[in-house]
């Protein structure tokens, strides 16, 4: 279909090239300090299966949150675990093939669903726009409060947060308001007016009262989930944060999560979590450490619904049959239609 989303991707070996040499810095800040991860050697179990459970829990939530975002974009209600199954197969599609999870999900919730593309790109959007602006406005209340002392180069770090915050919010207004309005003919004026209209829609779900409250509320839960988890990877390395750098933490982990370079921005993710740990007042090995379990226990815990649900979801859909439909009945998702 020539109308299916498609997200233009750099070349192979610019990836290849990115994921080596950032899993080496990754390596080798580890490797550099390990007496600042003397604790690692002691974890319990019970830290261990906390550090699970969280994981699972954190899915789900931030499932559920994206959509709501999806439903108020769209108009159309989703069944929360059909679309989590969507879920969990594209956040484990995206990290093997850069962007191709959320190309899945965009094609799944338009034929199963009937959810237009220009709908999902446009929650999308707003899911990453909403989060990021939350994290980060929370993030800088909370140091400010809390570690008023920590900097970012010149400017305290509050304020470099609350900065960052606001060109979260204000960005994606601006490049609406310059293009909005614009066509053109080609390529350029197709990705012009593509990219308006993807907007137009992220606007419209902001501007949402409701969606808003519902959004702040199943935020709130997702972070107390987040903080937990973060909180106990990093006492596991030895490395003690407030709960503002933690969110600040999450905040980068969220558009990492979204600009998607490497598969799963393998390498890239971790190295900006430990630079970003350093500044907010643990050691590299320390944030480099804790980044790392963070992606391996992240992949195991989606690895169990992916395989429960999502993989056989993912050949359903490959089949081109509805992953709900009884397989011996043979009819086509158009039949049943």
């Amino acid at each position: 279909m020539n109308d299916e989303p498609r997200t233009p991707r750099p070349p192979i070996w610019v990836g290849v090239v990115l994921t080596i040499v950032s899993v080496g810095a990754l390596v080798w800040l580890i490797s550099r300090d390990t007496e600042s991860l003397a604790p690692f050697g002691e974890v319990a179990a019970t830290e261990v299966i906390a550090i699970f459970a969280l994981q699972l829990a954190y899915l789900v939530v931030e499932s559920y949150r994206m959509q709501i975002v999806i439903e108020a974009s769209s108009g159309v209600s989703l069944e929360p675990v059909a679309w989590f199954r969507i879920f969990v197969t594209g956040r484990l599609l995206n990290m093997i093939v850069p962007q191709s999870g959320n190309v899945y999900r965009a094609v799944r919730l338009e034929r199963d669903h009937r959810v237009p593309y220009i709908s999902f790109g446009g929650a999308l959007g707003a899911f990453l726009w909403l989060s990021v602006t939350l994290n980060l406005v929370v993030a800088s209340i909370l140091i400010a409060l809390n570690s008023p002392e920590l900097d970012a180069g010149p400017v305290p770090g509050w304020v470099a947060l609350l900065a960052a915050a606001l060109a979260a919010a204000i960005g994606p207004l601006a490049v609406w308001f310059l293009i909005r309005d614009r066509g053109g003919s080609g390529r350029l004026g197709f990705v012009v007016t593509t990219l308006a209209a993807v907007l137009d829609a992220s606007v419209a779900a902001v501007r949402d009262g409701a969606l808003l409250v519902k959004f702040a509320l199943v935020w709130l839960v997702t972070i107390i989930v987040v903080v937990f988890l973060y909180g106990t990877v990093l006492s596991v390395v030895g490395a003690d944060l407030g709960a503002g750098e933690l969110i600040a933490l999450y905040a980068l982990v969220q558009v990492t999560s979204f600009v998607v370079i490497t598969p799963g921005n393998l390498g890239i993710q971790e190295v900006g979590f430990a630079a970003l740990a350093t500044l907010l007042g643990a050691t590299a090995a320390q944030g480099a450490a804790a980044a790392a379990i963070i992606r391996i226990t992240g992949t195991i815990a989606l690895a169990v619904p992916a395989v429960l649900t999502g993989l056989g979801d993912l050949r359903s859909a490959l089949r081109g049959r509805d992953p709900d439909q009884d397989p011996s009945d043979g009819a086509t998702d158009a039949e049943a239609s």
